[in-house]
């Protein structure tokens, strides 16, 4: 099994917290594990714990370390950037992108839609604007079967770019049953890869959910099933 976005908050520079994600991933069972913290942030309520290189070095250190320390767990280090419409900072992002990560995650963060459409129309910004590996906690709960077209196109951009979705698992963000089947054939359709993520802010998050979601993705995989109920 794997967790692809894991916060680690203040182990980005204190190895004796990051041992504690670690040691949480291996009594999980998990195999393979993306830490992130977030770069930048748009949100002045919300603190950036990777926005400068010194910070970055430090994580990518401790990362470093760990990887030595756990060869058994596969160690991967990310960070998760904000979208955001205005050029100067996406492009203040894709300059930190150039240190150096395994995995770069980018969500939209601070702004809020009132339709599908509107959403991911601003994904489509953040592929076409921002250098990264993942979209982050892509959210179907509006009018999503309204909005197919634009997904596709998501879709279409993101196998160009071999970008990543993530299937996330927390309550924040986790796909109906309906939804996560339609997506997965999408994606199988694209040939686009996929992680499962809990986006863990906290030791006791990690893995949340990520179990009963591959056993999901494993079986509606083999029924090959992904038709939308109108």
């Amino acid at each position: 099994m794997e967790d692809m976005h894991i916060h680690v908050r203040d182990a980005v520079d204190d190895y004796s917290k990051l041992k504690l994600y670690i040691e949480r991933c291996i009594d999980l069972g998990l195999e393979k594990v993306l830490f992130v913290e977030h770069g930048p942030r748009l949100s002045k309520n919300h603190l950036s714990r990777l926005d400068t290189t010194d910070k970055i070095l430090k994580f990518k250190a401790n990362i470093e370390r760990a990887r030595k320390e756990y060869p058994s767990l596969q160690i991967f280090c990310g960070i998760e950037l904000d979208f955001s419409y205005d050029k100067d900072f996406n492009e203040n992002n894709n300059k930190l992108t150039d240190i150096g990560f395994d995995y770069v995650i980018s969500a939209i963060h601070h702004y809020r839609f009132t339709n599908g459409r509107d959403y991911l129309k601003a994904i489509i910004q953040m592929i076409d604007t921002c250098r990264f590996d993942i979209i982050g906690h892509m959210l179907l709960k509006y009018d999503w079967k309204n909005c197919l077209d634009l997904i596709d196109i998501v879709l279409d951009k993101a196998k160009e770019k071999e970008i990543i979705i993530e299937i996330n698992t927390s309550d924040r963000s986790r796909w109906e049953d309906e939804t996560l089947k339609y997506m997965l054939g999408k994606m199988n359709e694209y040939g686009i890869t996929y992680t499962i993520s809990s986006d863990a802010h906290s030791v006791k998050e990690v893995g949340y959910m990520i179990a009963e979601t591959t056993k999901k993705v494993e079986e509606f995989n083999s029924k090959k099933s992904f038709l939308i109920k109108k």
